[in-house]
Formats: structure tokens, C-alpha cells, sequence
């Protein structure tokens, strides 16, 4: 069997699959990452709920942060894991340690389309590089290149790049994030926080009392507060941009995917002019935008069908 996790600063996803060309769901558990101190923790914890010690041939593990030299430690988070610790808690020699979006990258070789959402039906080009971005607790992108049966999957650290603001409010935003944190991230506006900081900008000195991003998401898609509405639009349109800049910079000809909980959430303002017209306005290069297909991932497990994409390719 081929165990994968999926850890992110809120959540850590885990599953069996089954060890074949298409890895299939047997077992999938979720629990809150916090609550957890270790990779050792998290696979006690699911190893009970199976019931005993579950037989593994090899594991993949997508984590929320740099990995470097077979270890890893949560950008959002207060532990991680390296390639020796989930050798020796899973008894398999045959280990991946990725990025949480190399998972989700790795995913895209596998994915039904019946699991996403097409924004952009675009002309895809075969082989032609694929990129992916999501926006949760925090944003990550990542790049995967194909030629033939070859696959490489390149994480980035794009979501720490600077915020590149493109009217006056976000201007307005990104002085506020400089004048707190020194400087203004893609993530300080992309994430689960960011969406929090750009409704702290709409409200002004005015709360609605929707604090945490759900509850911002359920105001303003629900049209219960016009401001909460505003803060979504300002995120449609800068997730739109940043998508566009994505695609200019790794030149994603078979596509964008876009994952993470936010954007299936967001999905009705994706489907919108507001994203779509800022993914666009590139020019000179609008044509060349307009050709690349765009996907919402909606199924939340994708980023572990990924991970066992990748331990299925582990030597």
C-alpha cells in the first residue's frame, strides 16, 4: 500500500492507496495540525483509527514548506519532519518528502476532470508545462514540466515574492502590510490571513463581526454585508492577477490549476469578470494568456492523490 499525507498549517490529511498506475483512495483521514507534534504523531493517530500497524511499500509526504536536504518544517506551523523520521515510522526505505504544492502538482497526472472546474477552456498544448497555485492558510505555487513519461514537479516559494499592487486600493493594502510587517507578500494578501487583512481595509472603523475568512466568505457571498463583498472582489481580482503573472512566468501552456480551500469556496467570483479579466489583462502577452487553460480543483483530497502519485515513483 502507498501512504500519503498531505500537512498544512490548519490541516493534515492522510491516506492509503491502493500501489498502481492510478493510486486509489482505501483510507482517508483529516486531523487539525496543531494538535499534532510530529510526523510520528500524526501516523499513531491514523494507525489507530485503522485499527492497527497498516503495511506500507512506500510513502509520500506534501508538507507546507521548504524541504531541504530530506527535511521540512511547516512555514505556518511549529513542527515538521524529515526523510529519516518517516523511513523509520513507516519501516519503508522508499520515502518522498515535497512541498505542499509539489503534492498537489504531482496530482495533476492523475486527476479526474470530473474533480475540477473550468474557468478558461483555453487551447492546451501537449506536454506544455503546467502550473499550479492555492491559496489556503497560505498561498504556494509550483511548476510541472513534462516530456514523454518523464515528470518534474518544481515547488517555489512564490507566495513569499512581493505584492505586486495594480490600483489604488491595493496600493492602500500593500502600505498597510509594509507599515506592519515590512513588507507586503503575495501571501500577506492571498490566504486565509490576507483575506482578513483586505476586509479590515473595507470595513474601516466599521465591524460586521465576520472575523475569521469563513465567516467573511459567508457574509459577502451571501450578500449579507456589502463589505465583506468588497473584500472578496479585491481578493478575486488579485488572485486573478497573480494566476496571470504564473502563467506568463513559467509559460503554463497545458494549463493552470488552481487548489486550495479558498478557491473552491470562491468559486462563483472566480467564474466571474472580476477574476478572469485580471488573469487576462496582460498585454502585450493578452492573446497568450487567453489560450491557457484554467482550472478550480474542487476535490480536497487532491493534494494526497498527488503524494501517492509521487510515492508510486519513489525509488
Amino acid at each position: 500500500m502507498l501512504l500519503a499525507a498531505d500537512i498544512g498549517g490548519t490541516h493534515a490529511r492522510v491516506g492509503l492507496f491502493t500501489d498502481a498506475d492510478t493510486p486509489r483512495a482505501v483510507s482517508l483521514r483529516q486531523y487539525p495540525t496543531p494538535a499534532l507534534g510530529s510526523f510520528a504523531d500524526l501516523l499513531a493517530r491514523f494507525t489507530a483509527d485503522e485499527g492497527g500497524r497498516v503495511p506500507v511499500t512506500a510513502a509520500a509526504i506534501g508538507i507546507a514548506g521548504p524541504v531541504r536536504a530530506g527535511e521540512a518544517r511547516l512555514t505556518n506551523g511549529t513542527w515538521g519532519t524529515s526523510v529519516d523520521a518517516v523511513s523509520r515510522a513507516c519501516g519503508t526505505t522508499r520515502v518522498r518528502l515535497i512541498n505542499d504544492l509539489a503534492a498537489l502538482g504531482w496530482s495533476t497526472l492523475s486527476l479526474e476532470m470530473s474533480a475540477c472546474v473550468t474557468l478558461q477552456t483555453g487551447v492546451p498544448e501537449t506536454n506544455g508545462p503546467v502550473g499550479v497555485i492555492a491559496p489556503g492558510t497560505g498561498l504556494g505555487e509550483a511548476l510541472v514540466i513534462r516530456s514523454g513519461d518523464a515528470v518534474t514537479v518544481m515547488p517555489t516559494e512564490s507566495g513569499h515574492a512581493d505584492f505586486a499592487a495594480r490600483s489604488d486600493r491595493e496600493w492602500t493594502l500593500a502600505a498597510r502590510l509594509l507599515a506592519r510587517r515590512g513588507r507586503a507578500t503575495v501571501e500577506d494578501v492571498l490566504s486565509g490571513p490576507g483575506l482578513r487583512t483586505i476586509a479590515a481595509l473595507t470595513h474601516g472603523d466599521r465591524s460586521c463581526g465576520a472575523t475569521s475568512p469563513e465567516a467573511i466568505m459567508q457574509a459577502g457571498l451571501t450578500h449579507a454585508c456589502a463589505a465583506c463583498e468588497d473584500a472578496l472582489g479585491i481578493f478575486a481580482v488579485a488572485l486573478g492577477a497573480e494566476t496571470g503573472n504564473l502563467a506568463l512566468r513559467t509559460l503554463a501552456t497545458g494549463g493552470i490549476f488552481i487548489g486550495g480551500s479558498l478557491a473552491s469556496a470562491l468559486l462563483p467570483l472566480l467564474h466571474s469578470p472580476l477574476f478572469l479579466d485580471a488573469f487576462r489583462t496582460k498585454a502585450p502577452m493578452a492573446d497568450l494568456v487567453c489560450r491557457i487553460p484554467v482550472h478550480v480543483i474542487t476535490d480536497p483530497q487532491a493534494g494526497l492523490l498527488g503524494a501517492a502519485v509521487a510515492a508510486r515513483r519513489a525509488p
